[in-house]
Order: structure tokens, then C-alpha cells, then sequence
């Protein structure tokens, strides 16, 4: 019949004198052909594949009780319990994890939560890591106050400039809002200087109990926010009842 051709062949040739028409165009691949060009990986999480049935398959409770054993594991080296060096992979992995989660959730306000606790989780990590210095190998010594500068500002605390009455090297502490250039203070020093002098004794157990507090709030918002989003997408896949 004329007008019709099989895949691969030649099309009729043109006008005598006329330049040969390229061949046929063939058949787009079947759609089993075209899924296996692509990665494995790609063809597992696309809409039906193997990650998506599975990910649907999981009990809400489930998938939030992962994910916030997995903000926990990031908030444990966060708190500065385990050291200084776990604190520095631990950052970039929350931030990471705030990441992934707000476009699970993909509602602001749970995220920019979590955000926040794990912020001050990591700010709060840092002086439970200066207070166990100063714990462990602290030292009493006595220093004169040669300088003071004020907080000038709401909830600053000002700052006294001290040179030590043993000829330790001068150093900078946060002093009492009394205190006056001449008074001799009591000072707790780290012998290393690695963390600021403090004129209080060491407070780990606060600050332990402060990065718990946070640690637990930053993994629950996670497990909140995870829960409230499968359930949305359950939803959403179910379709209108």
C-alpha cells in the first residue's frame, strides 16, 4: 500500500536527479528497553519502583522512629559528650539532615524548629566541651583585674583583663558586674590554655543537661515532622475518597 514502510528501510526514492532521503527513523525502544538505560539506582526510585513501594510500605510510627534515631546519632557527637573532633563532622550531617527534612515535610515551620534546636545544641556542645577542661585538669589560681569593659548591650555580660599574680601569660575572663580594676580574683585556668579561664567552678552537669534537652527536642522535631509528612503522602498517593 502506498505511504507505507517497515522500520530501518529505505524510503521510495525521489524525483530522478534528486539527493537520496536518509532512511527511516526507528521505532522508539519499547518501555522494558528504556528502563534498563537507566541506572539501577535511578529505575528503583522512580514513582512504582522498588525504594517507593517499600518507603510507602513502612508504618508511619516506623519511618519516624528511624529518622529520629538518625537525629539522634547526629545530635550525640553534636553535644560535645564524645569530644571536640566528633562536633566537626556532626555539623555538616544536621545541617544535611534540616535539609532532606524540610523537603520531606515540606512544611517551614518544623524545620526552621529543628534548625534552631540543633544550633543552640551545637553552641550549648561547645561549652560543655570547655567545662570538662576545665574539669579535668582546671587549676585555681589568683589574677588582678588591670582592665574591665562593659557588656553595652542587653544580656552582655561585661569582660575583665587579668594579669596573674604567678606570671602566667595575661588573659581575658567574663567577670562579675562588681568587679573593679585592682580587685584580685580567684580564677579557674586550663594550664594549656585551649579554653578560656572561668571564675566559677566547672558546670558540666548543666550543660550536660542542657545538650540532652536539646538533643532529645531536635530528634523529636524530626520524628514530628517525618510522621506528619508519610502521613501526606500516604494521602496524597490514596487520591481523593
Amino acid at each position: 500500500m502506498s505511504g507505507t514502510h517497515e522500520t530501518g528501510t529505505s524510503p521510495p526514492a525521489g524525483p530522478p536527479g534528486s539527493p537520496p532521503w536518509p532512511p527511516w527513523p526507528a521505532d522508539p525502544l519499547p518501555p522494558a528497553a528504556e528502563r534498563k538505560l537507566l541506572p539501577d539506582l535511578l529505575r528503583r526510585v522512580t514513582p512504582g519502583g522498588a525504594f517507593d513501594r517499600r518507603h510507602r510500605a513502612l508504618p508511619t510510627w516506623r519511618l519516624a522512629l528511624y529518622a529520629g534515631l538518625l537525629a539522634a546519632g547526629i545530635a550525640l557527637p553534636g553535644s560535645g559528650l564524645l569530644g571536640p573532633w566528633p562536633m566537626l563532622p556532626a555539623a555538616p550531617l544536621a545541617l544535611a539532615l534540616v535539609v532532606v527534612f524540610a523537603g520531606y515535610v515540606r512544611r517551614p515551620l518544623l524545620p526552621v524548629l529543628a534548625l534552631i534546636a540543633g544550633a543552640f545544641l551545637f553552641v550549648a556542645g561547645h561549652q560543655v566541651e570547655q567545662q570538662r577542661v576545665l574539669a579535668e585538669r582546671g587549676e585555681w589560681t589568683e589574677a588582678v583585674v588591670v582592665a574591665k569593659a562593659e557588656g553595652g548591650g542587653r544580656g552582655k555580660q561585661p569582660t575583665c583583663d587579668l594579669e596573674f599574680t604567678d606570671g602566667s601569660p595575661p588573659d581575658r575572663v567574663v567577670c562579675h558586674g562588681t568587679s573593679a580594676v585592682g580587685d584580685r580574683l580567684r580564677v579557674l585556668v586550663d594550664p594549656r590554655r585551649a579554653v578560656p579561664p572561668s571564675l566559677g567552678g566547672p558546670h558540666v552537669t548543666g550543660y550536660t543537661v542542657t545538650v540532652g534537652t536539646l538533643g532529645v527536642v531536635f530528634a523529636a522535631l524530626v520524628a514530628a515532622g517525618t510522621s506528619a509528612g508519610h502521613r501526606r503522602r500516604l494521602a496524597e498517593a490514596a487520591g481523593p475518597a
